[in-house]
């Protein structure tokens, strides 16, 4: 049995704010001066996208898009063994999964024909059902198939959706935004010699995460 691709996950439209503000993560590290204001602003930046990755979650509202080759598919694969030559079967799926988390909806879905044009599918075919952990799916309706993608091989499918906690910092939850100014100050502490050699992060930091921590 060989399971369909996954898919390539890309950020086509971030967050406009972060979860913890400037004078939170100041106040957090201690900060009186204001000459530092740049580097804490991207010591913020950079501390989201890092529990972001290390969380597998979007914190603040962003927009995804899902690449696809073909649609999913379970392939169960008989061997030659030297008497019989066995069937190649592919079993369709009624769904796609989503793993991101959490999501918030599903916006379009696509193909990319030959030249290039993307024809959108009608959101009447389809419908979005939540999974464990926030992750979602994009389930086809009984008695609907998947638009048929015949002229190109790679990236014919497309599949935007929305997800994070809310585009306010009060709808991430509290651990994550603790965290977070937690990590601007150690690194705003350590500074970028540390970083490079890869200094070890706060346990503080990685207790305050583990209940968010997401298997994708």
């Amino acid at each position: 049995m060989r399971p369909a691709s996954i898919g390539v996950y890309e950020l086509i439209d971030g967050p406009t704010d972060e979860p913890v503000t400037l004078a939170e993560a100041k106040a957090h590290a201690r900060i009186d001066i204001d000459d530092d204001d740049d580097l804490v602003t991207a010591l913020i930046t950079t501390a989201r996208q890092w529990v972001e990755q290390t969380t597998g979650r979007c914190l603040m509202t962003q927009q995804w898009k899902l690449t696809l080759d073909n649609w999913p598919a379970s392939i169960r694969d008989e061997w030659w063994d030297g008497v019989r030559d066995g069937p190649i079967t592919t079993l369709e799926a009624n769904w796609v999964d989503l793993r991101k988390s959490p999501v918030v909806s599903i916006d379009e879905v696509s193909k990319r024909e030959e030249d290039g044009v993307e024809v959108v599918w009608d959101a009447s075919n389809y419908y979005q059902s939540m999974q464990p952990n926030g992750f979602a799916r994009l389930t086809r309706k009984r008695g609907v198939i998947w638009p048929i993608v015949i002229y190109r091989v790679a990236g014919a499918i497309q599949i935007k959706f929305t997800c994070g906690y809310g585009s306010n910092a009060s709808d991430v939850p509290f651990p994550i935004r603790q965290a977070i100014k937690m990590l601007v100050a150690h690194w705003y502490e350590t500074r970028e010699p540390n970083i490079e050699r890869g200094a070890p992060v706060p346990f503080t930091v990685t207790a305050a995460l583990a209940p968010y921590r997401v298997a994708r």
